[in-house]
């Protein structure tokens, strides 16, 4: 018995070393988690920085810069071109002014006729100046925007040198980072080869164990075959007893001195029967006992089945909760394109974790299929003490009892190895579940990646199409400038022949009547002429007005480039949220890995208490992440509302782009088109008029000289020299007005192509919102598979609430486990005290027989 209370206690002391070797292990495992857990928190506080603080993109305000330089440097060369007519004006004006100073004496009419031009010149003038102080206002207001961008601009590009100096410190801080997630993982591999020296010595302890088991078993059998020996010896001793009191009745009528030898002798008998009779009432009170602690090791073997398929179901839990925030990490690696490579190292990381922890879980299956074992010896055990007390006790009743408790015990066994299969069943079915998610998130990332490449390309469409309709703009401007100035040229000529003709009148005063009617149809036609010019320069002047207006409208498109800043924003807040859910999945990763080891200290009877304080302490990390999470997703639901918002925005924007710019352009250059065909049809009419009359000029004139030749005087000859000077600089100018009415014809054709690419333009984008509406479709599907995975997880949160609550449970079953096992400690050293009485009483009866044994012989 002491070599066996001895082997026990190395036992415990052995059992206890490796306990503190264990929490040892487990504390340096908490602080490697905590220090990994605080480099990557100050590396997601770094991203989050970059992330608030994007690279700005400076390239909408050059290209309105560079747009704003080049009208305004096409307004100089308009301002130019203005002061070089007033100058042309003024020249003709005071040419115009020489020749009525020149033919005031000659005709009044003459003078007022030039006085007539003079305010007609005088009102271009007007409005010549007019236009250069608008063009100036237009200048002013432009340079002082040109400024104001530039200050942007230089603002911008701080901002950019500071961000760049930022990346650059945190590139040069990435080789230390890795440096130490390398140590991070050596660290790992020393806590694995820790944790396999103390499996390998805690399978060495409880094959020890099993030994010192098996040899107090034996002990326990020797004992009760003496217990059994010692009672037929006390009953053989009873008999002797009595027949001892019939001889010493017989001798005490022959021997009454030794009456005194017999009272002291039944003094002793007397004792000795309430030694016995106390031994008995032990022997029975060691019976109960024994009962008691079988029952109470059946129920610690339910308890710890019940513990380790709880703590199954947890592990699964808490698998399937990795599962997903794995899932969800890889949607988030997606959308981080600047820091991919980090990324990528980091899930290669976690994935070693995660295969880590499955190997945990595979060592945590043969602990449980070890301590089910253990299980099976204790209630072997339980069985043998058992039989025993029947044994000791010869009652048929307790023994039908006790058949009947492990009956029930069997029972319960079956019930709880079912339930471990239906768990299974559940663990299986949620394995597929978050496969199914998996997939789907899988699916929405690869839709969101075709989204953003979607969104680039009709960002650069709308750029260029931008690009070109302000470029066709400028180049309907510059026609409509040269149709006016050749417009004006024509009024300059058609006055030119008005002079002339009204020269001609003069010296036609002395023809005939017919020649008199002709003039008059010339000026008719001449004054219709004039009319149809007022009417198509009015008109053109409403076309630059609405131009103008127009291209006011135009310069408003400064909502596209809030648009694209706008949808910047929405980039940077993804960014912040997938942040957020990495963080999330990191401190969540943390927190299962602290449990899983919590879970290996489970198995262990003398570190319970370490064990409940982690799981209290994984309980409140895992409240945390799941807080965290909700705010996080909070924030991410405002930025799906504020990109549809965006989005809204900018099909309106589109839609008024569209319209205004589209529509609305093509109509007036329709109208414009059909008003140039007439003015150059009449233009046309109006020269074969003027040829016509030309040629009868020349006859009447050749007439005229033919009939007075003789008699036609020295200023007569130099007035029709003078005429046909002017009739020769006159068609001159109409060979020159051909050419222009071939330019504008010109200019017609290629405005008629550029019209045609304007309406295959506007197809094309009318196409190309057809396509976005669609995507916007698909974006809400999208977003309802969003609200679905929320519901989902919503569900597996009540779930991972009500495993919180069954561990509580499980926490106060341990105590009590740990309660009765005390209990039980108590029991062995009761019933080592009961056998050295054992060995005492014997003993004692030892010491009886010898004296018995001598009272014979005297």
């Amino acid at each position: 018995m002491e070599e066996v209370q001895a082997q026990l206690d190395q036992a415990k002391l052995e059992i206890k070393n490796k306990d503190d070797q264990l929490a040892k292990a487990k504390r340096m495992m908490v602080a490697l988690n905590n220090k990994f857990k605080a480099k990557f928190a100050a590396q997601e506080a770094k991203m989050k920085e970059l992330q608030e603080n994007p690279l700005p993109s400076a390239s909408g305000d050059n290209t309105e810069i560079q747009t704003l330089q080049q009208e305004i440097g096409k307004l100089q060369g308009d301002i130019k071109a203005c002061h070089e007519k007033l100058a042309d004006a003024l020249k003709r004006e005071e040419l115009l002014a020489a020749q009525v100073q020149e033919k005031e004496a000659s005709s009044k009419h003459d003078a007022d006729l030039l006085v007539k031009e003079l305010d007609a010149l005088k009102k271009m003038n007007l409005e010549l100046i007019e236009q250069q102080e608008g063009l100036q206002s237009d200048v002013d207001s432009k340079q002082e925007r040109v400024q104001a961008l530039e200050t942007e601009n230089r603002q911008l590009e701080d901002e950019i040198a500071k961000l760049n100096e930022s990346i650059a410190d945190v590139q040069s801080k990435l080789p230390e980072r890795e440096n130490e997630i390398a140590e991070l993982a050596e660290a790992v591999e020393e806590r694995d080869r820790i944790i396999e020296t103390a499996k390998e010595k805690f399978m060495s302890m409880s094959q020890k164990a099993k030994s010192a088991i098996s040899q107090r078993d034996e002990e326990l059998a020797e004992l009760r075959e003496l217990y059994e020996q010692l009672q037929g010896e006390v009953a053989a001793r009873d008999e002797a007893i009595e027949s001892m009191k019939v001889q010493l009745a017989s001798l005490s009528t022959e021997k009454s001195e030794e009456d005194k030898h017999d009272a002291l002798l039944e003094e002793k008998i007397q004792s000795l029967l309430q030694e016995n009779e106390q031994l008995k009432s032990e022997l029975e009170k060691l019976s109960l006992e024994q009962e008691k602690s079988s029952t109470m090791s059946e129920e610690q073997g339910n308890k710890l089945h019940e513990l380790s398929s709880l703590l199954e179901q947890k592990e699964s839990s808490l698998q399937e909760a990795l599962e997903e925030l794995a899932s969800m990490k890889e949607s988030h690696e997606s959308a981080l394109e600047r820091f991919k490579a980090e990324t990528e190292r980091q899930a290669q990381h976690l994935e070693e974790v995660q295969e880590e922890l499955n190997g945990i879980i595979e060592s945590k299956d043969e602990m449980i299929s070890v301590l089910e074992g253990r299980i099976g010896d204790i209630e072997r055990e339980k069985n043998e003490l058992e039989t025993a007390a029947a044994e000791a006790q010869g009652q048929s009743g307790v023994v039908e009892k006790l058949q009947v408790m492990v009956e029930e015990l069997r029972s319960q066994l079956s019930s709880s190895q079912e339930h471990i299969e239906l768990l299974e069943q559940e663990k299986e079915d949620m394995q597929n579940a978050m496969q199914a998610l998996n997939d789907r998130a899988s699916e929405f990332q690869k839709a969101l990646q075709e989204k953003d490449v979607a969104i680039d390309l009709e960002r650069e469409e709308k750029s260029r199409l931008h690009q070109q309709i302000e470029e066709h703009l400028a180049v309907a401007h510059e026609n409509m400038q040269d149709i006016q100035r050749l417009n004006k040229e024509l009024e300059e000529a058609r006055q030119v022949s008005d002079a002339l003709q009204e020269q001609l009148r003069h010296h036609q005063t002395s023809q005939p009547d017919e020649a008199r009617a002709d003039a008059k149809v010339a000026d008719g036609s001449k004054q219709a002429d004039r009319d149809k010019i007022e009417k198509m320069v009015s008109r053109k002047d409403e076309g630059n007005e609405e131009e103008d207006g127009w291209g006011d409208d135009g310069w408003g498109d400064e909502e596209d480039s809030s648009g694209e800043m706008g949808s910047n924003v929405v980039e940077v807040a993804e960014e912040d949220l997938r942040a957020s859910q990495e963080t999330v999945m990191v401190s969540s990763g943390s927190s299962d890995a602290q449990f899983s080891k919590t879970t290996e200290g489970a198995r262990d009877a003398a570190g319970m208490e370490e064990l409940r304080e982690q799981l209290l302490h994984a309980q409140l990390e895992a409240q945390k992440a799941k807080e965290s999470f909700e705010v996080n997703w909070e924030a991410l639901c405002n930025a799906q509302s504020v990109i549809k918002m965006l989005e809204r925005e900018k099909e309106e924007l589109l839609e008024s782009v569209r319209e205004k710019s589209g529509e609305e352009e093509v109509v007036k250059m329709e109208h414009e088109l059909k008003e140039l065909r007439e003015c150059l049809s009449e233009k046309e009419n109006v020269i074969a008029q003027l040829q016509a009359e030309v040629g009868e000029c020349r006859a009447s004139l050749e007439q005229q000289e033919g009939i007075k030749a003789e008699d036609a005087e020295e200023e007569g000859l130099q007035q029709v020299e003078e005429v046909r000077e002017k009739l020769s600089v006159k068609e001159r100018e109409m060979e020159e007005v051909r050419k222009e009415l071939e330019h504008l014809r010109e200019q017609l054709e290629g405005q008629e192509e550029e019209r045609a690419l304007l309406v295959e333009k506007l197809e094309e984008s009318e196409l190309a919102l057809k396509e976005m509406r669609a995507r916007e479709e698909q974006d809400k599907q999208q977003a309802e598979e969003g609200d679905r995975m929320k519901e989902m997880q919503a569900e597996l949160e009540e779930e991972i609430s009500t495993r919180d609550g069954r561990i509580e449970q499980l926490e106060t079953e341990l105590e009590r486990v740990k309660e009765q096992a005390r209990e039980a400690e108590a029991l062995q050293e009761r019933c080592l005290a009961l056998q050295e009485e054992c060995e005492g009483s014997s003993q004692n009866v030892a010491r009886c027989e010898e004296e018995i044994g001598r009272l014979k012989e005297e």
